[in-house]
């Protein structure tokens, strides 16, 4: 219930991240005077500084302008040779691609700014950009990484002895924590950030604390203390006037009682999260409401109501991933505009080649009339022609062949590029996954939308090695399986308390191959990891080997074994889609329980 609240204290230490910016945009009456200082166009640092600042505001509104602005006071700010200005700019440039869902331009951005912040010794931007990208891998589920950078901007904001920073930090760090279910290290730092709120009598920050050890101590089952914390949390907003934060309090209050099965409080909360979070059009918070007034009336029988509620809990979700599927659709035009592209390119080779072809009948033309002209020449003449006959076609047939390579080198070029832009989509793609996923709160369907980003994840790698691969119709299967393994590994086992063994040979594949192939391997990985680590040294072996025009695959664990025969398992949506690939690959596949579960693929 706290993920919005959680934003926003994310993103207000993030924009705050230059040290010399002066205060944020609040109000109309700041973004029109920073508009008059762009419209009087004066090249100097005032419209850096404009730039920046309508760039800010415009973040979490209308993140492609604020791009743009930011991209602008870059380009102005790099023009001047005024360094804290860029490094402020590239900072808001990672802001927006980050929102955009473009991880990768994001970070390039952060560490474009990092590297300026070193430069100038800039302690307290240090820590911002390392914040930020901490913020940043959090949002990719990448959590170690994010402890990794939450760590390093922790250390910056010691030196410069920023409290308010320090225990922004804490509250990020809990967020990772809660979301990991280490609760009692989430309590630590969530009580650290509360200590330094309470020194610094930051009331919102208080609130804040309070409502996310409330959150903690309810999922430990603590329901005394988490409705005790809740309320305090809504006592601080109330006097802070803190609006969204009160639809958030009184969201997570709803949720709270019906854990407690007090149906009438339940109720109270949902209307009173309701009636304000419509007055503040809170979307992000109503589609909450409601999701819990549907659970609410399907326990109290009443299925009339629960179905009112859950159209109304569909619309407001599907206004929260409107603006998600647009991006996604904008990513996937660009597929469709490189085949048109494509099929401009041909359409040109193709005139390009009728032109040729006319040339030489024009040419051929010109050579008769010549010969017919100089029958009556000296043999001299004749020899002096017939060299030069010879020497011009040399010069076609070299020119030719020169088209040719240059047509190869263009041909190989493009479909690298499409391959790296269907990559690029494909980690767009996983990216909406991810972002989805903050807003289910139901295990099952988590737990299908993580599945499904891994399905994505393992033919992302497989355009990843075609891109980088010097021949793209054949591609090394045993290097590609090896690289998708670490992947999964680093997803389900980061910490690799699972022995994970790949071994086999170097074999060549073509795509049409691979893509149900590692659709097939990703399936028996995610099910080892999820299902056959229950030894004390669990250990998953992944082995391919090529034997004539057979290839062999298995993966095997150490675990229980299969307690059903696998024809029990055909509903599951993991077999159907093993099942369907093996069939694809005209192959064979063999379930044996030996110390473990064996799993051999054959095709």
């Amino acid at each position: 219930m706290f993920e919005c609240r959680r934003l926003y204290v994310l993103i207000c230490i993030c924009v705050l991240s230059f040290i010399i910016t002066p205060a944020i945009c609040q109000d109309k009456e700041k973004v029109d005077r920073y508009l008059k200082v762009v419209e009087q166009g004066k090249q100097d640092t005032n419209l850096v500084y404009a730039y920046n600042e309508i760039a800010t505001e415009l973040l979490g509104s209308d993140d492609q302008k604020a791009k743009e602005y930011a991209l602008k006071g870059l380009t102005l700010s790099k023009k001047l040779n005024h360094k804290h200005l860029e490094s402020w700019s590239y900072n808001l440039l990672g802001l927006s691609y980050d929102y955009l869902a473009r991880p990768d331009s994001a970070l390039l951005s952060y560490q474009q700014s990092l590297a300026i912040k070193e430069k100038l010794n800039d302690i307290d931007g240090i820590g911002a950009t390392y914040l930020n990208i901490g913020v940043l891998y959090f949002y990719q589920n990448d959590f170690n990484n994010a402890i990794v950078y939450y760590n390093k901007s922790l250390d910056q904001y010691t030196k410069s002895k920023n409290e308010r920073r320090i225990a922004g930090i804490f509250n990020n760090l809990g967020a990772i924590y809660r979301q990991q279910k280490k609760y009692k290290e989430a309590i630590e730092v969530f009580d650290k950030a509360y200590a330094l709120k309470i020194k610094l009598q930051d009331t919102s920050g208080i609130a804040n604390a309070l409502g996310n050890l409330g959150m903690v101590y309810q999922y430990l089952g603590n329901y005394k203390k988490a409705e005790e914390l809740h309320l305090e949390s809504l006592k601080y907003d109330s006097l802070q006037g803190n609006s969204y934060n009160m639809v958030s309090s009184y969201v997570s209050l709803a949720e709270l009682f019906l854990y407690k099965k007090d149906f009438t409080k339940t109720e109270k909360y949902l209307l009173n999260a309701i009636d304000l979070g419509n007055k503040l059009n809170a979307i992000h918070y109503l589609d909450d409401a409601y999701k819990v007034y549907t659970d609410l009336d399907s326990l109290k029988g009443d299925f009339k109501s629960a179905y009112s509620h859950q159209k109304l809990f569909q619309y407001y979700n599907d206004l929260i991933l409107k603006d998600e599927r647009i991006k996604q659709m904008d990513k996937l035009e660009t597929v469709f505009s490189t085949k048109e592209k494509e099929q401009q390119i041909k359409l040109l080779n193709a005139n390009s080649e009728l032109n040729q072809l006319k040339i030489k009948q024009q040419e051929k033309q010109l050579m008769i009339f010549i010969i017919a002209s100089v029958l009556l020449v000296i043999l001299l003449s004749a020899l002096i022609i017939a060299f030069r006959k010879n020497r011009q076609k040399n010069q076609e047939l070299a020119e030719k062949n020169s088209i040719i390579n240059e047509a190869l080198e263009e041909k190989d070029v493009l479909l690298k590029e499409i391959h790296h832009r269907v990559k690029n989509n494909l980690q767009v793609i996983s990216s909406l996954l991810s972002i989805q996923s903050r807003y289910i709160k139901d295990e099952k369907a988590l737990e299908a939308i993580n599945e499904s980003k891994e399905r994505v994840n393992a033919i992302s790698v497989l355009h990843q090695e075609i891109y980088k691969n010097e021949v793209l119709s054949a591609i090394d299967a045993g290097n590609y399986l090896s690289n998708l393994s670490k992947g999964i590994q680093q997803t389900f086992d980061p910490k690799q308390e699972v022995t994970l063994i790949v071994k086999g040979d170097s074999f060549l594949l073509d795509v049409d191959q691979l893509i149900p192939l590692g659709l097939i391997v990703n399936e028996l990985l995610t099910n080892a990891y999820k299902y056959g680590c229950s030894s004390p040294a669990p250990q998953i072996t992944l082995s391919f080997y090529k034997t004539g025009n057979q290839v062999s695959i298995s993966v095997s664990d150490n675990g229980k074994g299969m307690m059903q025969a696998p024809e029990a398992k055909q509903d599951s949506l993991g077999f159907k889609l093993v099942n369907m690939f093996v069939q694809k690959l005209k192959g064979t596949i063999d379930y044996k329980n030996d110390q473990g579960l064996k799993i051999s693929l054959t095709f």
